[in-house]
């Protein structure tokens, strides 16, 4: 190895080396600025979606909020990562996995205390869709995910009209068990 390091012919050949590898990493740096470049500001790629809920959600929604006392809030497409999150026991890996399973999904809209914004329950709004492919899957990945961190998931059908009634009577069932004895009742 001394005799090879000692070697005068290889002394000429260590500055082209180093000039070979300056020359490499210029040229992956400028590729890098050509591929940002190409690819345009990333203000270009995006646009409004205009509404924030379907139709469906947002007639269900105005029922929902009438249906709750001052005692409650409602918020929509709240992410479930926002709601729920990996066990701190679970170990790094685990958590990691969890998480990703979580990341992308949100629900239709969550109850909250409005004293505390403690998480009263999550609602999901039910129509043809969630009986196709995805969505099976991802309302499993909801209903675990909420049964696990033991957060009361209601379910209500797509209607065209909705009683307000019904909806108050639906909630204060489903939250008859977790409610604790100073948190408001639905009921206006």
């Amino acid at each position: 190895m001394n005799d090879l390091l000692n070697d005068p012919n290889l002394h000429g050949l260590i500055p082209l080396a180093v000039l070979l590898i300056l020359a490499l990493v210029v040229i992956g740096v400028l590729r890098s600025m050509l591929r940002l470049k190409k690819a345009g500001p990333v203000s270009a790629v995006y646009q409004s979606k205009a509404v924030l809920l379907t139709p469906a959600e947002a007639n269900f929604f105005g029922k929902l909020k009438s249906a709750v006392d001052d005692g409650y809030q409602v918020f929509g497409k709240v992410r479930l990562a926002d709601i729920v999150e990996p066990r701190k026991d679970s170990g790094n890996s685990s958590q990691s996995g969890a998480y990703q399973r979580i990341a992308s999904e949100h629900v239709d809209f969550v109850l909250v205390l409005s004293a505390s914004m403690g998480i009263a329950c999550v609602i999901e709004l039910d129509d043809v869709s969630h009986r196709k492919g995805g969505a099976v899957e991802r309302d499993v990945i909801i209903e675990e995910a909420l049964a696990d961190a033991d957060v009361p998931l209601i379910r209500f059908e797509v209607q065209p009209i909705y009683s307000i009634d019904e909806i108050r009577d639906n909630l204060d069932d489903a939250l008859s068990d977790t409610r604790e004895l100073n948190e408001p009742r639905l009921f206006r």
